[in-house]
C-alpha cells in the first residue's frame, strides 16, 4: 500500500499534533459519518521546518483533502475557527 504525506500550516496555530488530530478526525466524521474508514489510518507529528505532516494511505487523500478544507471542531474547542494550508505533498512507497 502506498502512502503519501501532507505537510499543514495552521492558523491560529496549534500548539500540539494531537489538536490537529482532533480536529482532522471530527472533519472526517462530519463528511463521512461515525464510521468513516479514514481516521484510524492517519499519524500527525510536527514537520521538521514549521507546521505539521500528516501521513496516510494514499488512496484517502481526497477525503483528507475534504477534511483540511471543510473543517469542523469539537465542541470543546469553543468555536474557534480554523484554516489549513498544505504546503507540501509527498507520495512513496
Amino acid at each position: 500500500m502506498s502512502h503519501a504525506m501532507l505537510t499543514v500550516l495552521s492558523e491560529p496555530t496549534l500548539d500540539d499534533p494531537r489538536e490537529l488530530e482532533t480536529i482532522l478526525i471530527a472533519s472526517l466524521r462530519a463528511l463521512f459519518g461515525d464510521w468513516e474508514p479514514y481516521s484510524c489510518q492517519i499519524k500527525v507529528k510536527r514537520a521538521k521546518a514549521a507546521g505539521y505532516c500528516i501521513e496516510f494511505p494514499a488512496s484517502s487523500e481526497g477525503a483528507i483533502r475534504c477534511a483540511l478544507v471543510m473543517v469542523t471542531t469539537p465542541a470543546y474547542f469553543s468555536s474557534m475557527l480554523y484554516r489549513f494550508d498544505v504546503i507540501q505533498t509527498k507520495r512513496g512507497g
